[in-house]
């Protein structure tokens, strides 16, 4: 009888899967009116991120930074197949800084494009922040916009 161990890589991938099909199917009942105060579980921390200090909790977005993302508002009306792939572009950044402004919170620059304006979407994320009593890494918003060094 032989024990197969599967590698820390397929087991973080397979995750990472499940991820994307959980996160997907709350963006859904989000959209059907079912979540809209509710906190939605992106989920867990990605390894790249747990390298740079972040705890390995779960990463959530409360129902009304959804709505916030989603809606006309300058800098953010994302479509939702853009909000869809929130999971992989945590798992994948181009860039992470930590906030100039706010002490434990972070910008990721994501491979995602605005289809409106073409910019690369910015992901903020508070990490070790707390949720309904439990501790988690939350996505406090996800946007475009020209940095201030921008000129054109």
């Amino acid at each position: 009888m032989s024990l197969k161990l599967e590698s820390p890589e397929v087991i973080a991938g397979k995750q990472f899967e499940q991820d994307m099909q959980e996160w997907s199917r709350q963006l859904d009942a989000f959209a059907a009116g079912e979540q809209k105060t509710k906190d939605l579980i992106v989920g867990g921390t990605p390894d790249v991120l747990q390298r740079l200090g972040f705890p390995d909790y779960p990463v959530i977005m409360q129902g009304k930074d959804v709505a916030k993302v989603l809606s006309d508002r300058e800098d953010h009306c994302l479509p939702m197949e853009q909000l869809r792939v929130l999971p992989q572009a945590l798992w994948e950044p181009v860039m992470i800084f930590k906030s100039a402004s706010k002490t434990g919170a972070y910008t990721i620059l994501t491979e995602i494009k605005n289809p409106v304006d073409k910019r690369n979407v910015m992901i903020a994320l508070h990490h070790n922040v707390r949720s309904q009593r439990v501790r988690v890494n939350r996505i406090a918003s996800a946007y475009t916009r020209r940095p201030h060094w921008y000129v054109g």
